[in-house]
């Protein structure tokens, strides 16, 4: 699994899964006309998984939260949409954020999930196409890609004599 984070001096990618990001200062795009600016900076946050049970049956979609701040901390959460089990993975992940200090906010957060597509030979061999990837805009933008949850059975054909 890759985890990319974009900064305006470029593109850095993790491959640990497991990393809890420090200092993870993301520069805002495509936020609402209504929402504060500047949008505070994210210093410290939990890398996003995607949440198992959405991954075994291929559910994907956008979720949309409404994020205040006290300053430091996100202080409410408010769902604007989304699947009811990818918006409480999105929800625990934001409610984990800290912030550079600042005048309390409001903003617009939005976590794409999506499964990879699997292909698999006769002998159930299966492998995505694309590698998973996390990318964070924090904090307004995070994609979350995994590897499609795929069962392969081949029919076994004994031959009698």
């Amino acid at each position: 699994m890759r985890i990319i984070q974009r900064l305006s001096h470029g593109l850095h990618a993790w491959q640990s899964p497991a990393l809890i990001f420090m200092g993870i200062g993301m520069i805002a795009t495509g936020a609402a006309a209504e929402e504060q600016w500047p949008i505070p900076t994210v210093i410290s946050a939990q890398v996003p998984f995607y949440p198992p049970l959405p991954q075994r049956v291929n559910m994907e979609g956008t979720v949309r939260l409404k994020v205040t701040t006290d300053g430091r901390k996100v202080s409410t959460v408010k769902v604007i949409s989304g699947v009811p089990m990818l918006v409480q993975a999105a929800t625990e992940n934001v409610k984990m954020w800290e912030f550079e200090e600042h005048a309390p906010a409001a903003f617009t957060t939005v976590f794409r999930y999506r499964i990879l597509p699997t292909k698999c030979d006769s002998a159930c061999n299966c492998e995505s196409i694309e590698a998973p990837v996390i990318v964070l805009h924090m904090p307004t933008d995070v994609e979350i890609s995994a590897k499609e949850m795929f069962i392969c059975n081949p029919v076994v054909v004994k031959q009698t004599r």
